[in-house]
């Protein structure tokens, strides 16, 4: 019924980017913590341990806030969606290297939000991004349908958000 497509790319390569940035900070944090004033560029002297911590600290925390986050929102994008005949919908999301895979009926569907998010820059960038966000019931999570990836049966989606929300 659906599949993510390109889009889906973007979100595993940005996942992909995130753990490598990921990395790179962390060695970078270790130089700093470990090294930084040691070179005859930086004066010759170490600098005082609590400025090395607190700036290496604060570079490994943005990476990994932002790997953290790419994960998050991997594990809540909807990778492929898939219905059968009996309303068992299997929906995969994406994870660094393999996603979660929920097999819900029609009816676990606890709400369905359509969002609409418009930018339009100074420059004249425009980004639009439709997307649904479905909210399973039974303490499963929100899932993220972006509305820019590929649907292959587009009739068949749309009749079970109509069964299960009556959209």
């Amino acid at each position: 019924m659906y599949r993510s497509g390109r889009q889906g790319v973007k979100v595993r390569g940005l996942i992909l980017l995130s753990i490598a940035v990921l990395a790179g900070c962390c060695y970078w944090g270790w130089q700093i913590a470990f090294n930084d004033g040691m070179i005859s560029a930086d004066g010759g002297q170490v600098a005082p341990l609590w400025q090395r911590l607190s700036i290496a600290g604060a570079i490994v925390t943005t990476a990994v806030a932002f790997a953290w986050g790419m994960l998050f929102y991997g594990a809540h994008y909807i990778d492929r969606l898939e219905c059968d005949a009996a309303g068992v919908m299997t929906i995969r999301t994406i994870g660094l290297l393999r996603g979660a895979q929920y097999m819900v009926n029609e009816k676990d569907i606890a709400t369905v939000e359509a969002r609409r998010d418009r930018y339009v820059s100074e420059g004249g960038l425009a980004v639009n991004a439709p997307w649904l966000k479905i909210q399973l019931k039974n303490g499963l999570p929100w899932l993220i349908l972006d509305q820019q990836g590929v649907f292959t049966d587009d009739l068949k989606l749309r009749e079970v958000l109509r069964r299960t929300m009556g959209i």
